[in-house]
């Protein structure tokens, strides 16, 4: 997708100046905390957690006043996301309609195991869809995601077929698969690799995984990570269709290491949370500006 080159301009101009003149670019809706899946990786729903999230739906009535305030904001793309799946908001199509018939450029992220053609021609509307997937088949997506069979891998691999014969027919929606690397999946890279090759995919996007307090067993030791680069570099010397960024790991050593003397996200993005908060950074939810539910935007 081509980005216009003056969305980059006025934020950089505000960020110099230091100054708010309009909205920032992005907004993420998070529209619910329903999931259908377990993944073990999972901040909010993984099996390791102590503490389970309640089930919140963000009512319609709220999105349609939500969105219509980030167009006069200036946003000029939205991602449909959530503490779960999307796809299992009761009104996900109205939603989707409402984004798109306001002139605002659509991002879902999905699992993507909604049932054959049930939601894909809405979906469909989507102009990138980031799907999240850390398992090459079905064995392994029970293990990992715990699925109550393997109905939902089979419509899952049944859909990103069916999107990506769609990509490469009209160019939208794009496709990004996500795989988040721990130490129980990052042997099988490779046959994630040659399963996305399989379906003709566009892009892998690869990223070690951000541990909680609970979830941290699952992050790679440092021999693990040695390995992880030896795996890096003799995928590097394949030939595989589907891009990927594997080799920006091969910086990656125990942890990040950032010495940010400021931030530039509320710029650029926020995030609007399906229980009212307004927040600029997922990792400091607590870095609260106010609460859709008494506040407008």
């Amino acid at each position: 997708m081509s980005i216009q080159t003056e969305s980059y301009l006025y934020p950089l101009a505000d960020i110099l100046r230091d100054r708010v003149s309009t909205g920032p670019q992005n907004a993420i809706l998070n529209i619910n905390s329903v999931c259908n899946l377990k993944c073990e990786f999972c901040w909010i729903h993984s099996p390791l957690l102590k503490t389970k999230m309640p089930k919140t739906i963000m009512p319609l009535s709220y999105i349609e006043k939500i969105v219509r305030q980030l167009k006069e904001l200036g946003v000029k793309a939205v991602s449909l996301s959530a503490d779960g799946e999307p796809a299992l908001h009761p009104q996900i199509k109205k939603i989707i309609d409402i984004i798109k018939n306001n002139g605002i450029s659509l991002r879902i992220t999905t699992n993507l195991t909604f049932g054959k053609n049930e939601l894909f021609s809405s979906f469909a509307k989507a102009d990138i869809l980031v799907v999240n997937l850390s398992a090459p088949d079905a064995k392994l997506y029970r293990k990992f995601c715990s699925p109550v069979s393997e109905k939902p891998f089979l419509n899952l691999a049944h859909n990103l077929k069916m999107f990506s014969t769609l990509f490469r027919k009209r160019g939208k929606p794009n496709i990004i698969l996500n795989y988040i690397i721990t130490r129980n999946n990052y042997v099988y890279i490779e046959k994630m690799l040659d399963f996305a090759d399989s379906l003709k995919l566009p892009f892998i996007r690869f990223r070690i995984l951000d541990t909680t307090l609970e979830t941290k067993k699952l992050f790679l030791t440092h021999e693990e990570i040695l390995e992880l680069h030896s795996i890096i570099n003799k995928i590097s010397r394949s030939n595989y269709s589907v891009k990927h960024d594997l080799r920006n790991l091969l910086a990656f050593r125990k942890k990040a290491d950032f010495n940010l003397k400021r931030c530039f996200i509320g710029w650029l993005a926020l995030s609007i949370e399906n229980n009212g908060d307004i927040v600029f950074c997922c990792q400091n939810p607590w870095l609260k500006i106010g609460n859709w539910k008494r506040d407008s935007l």
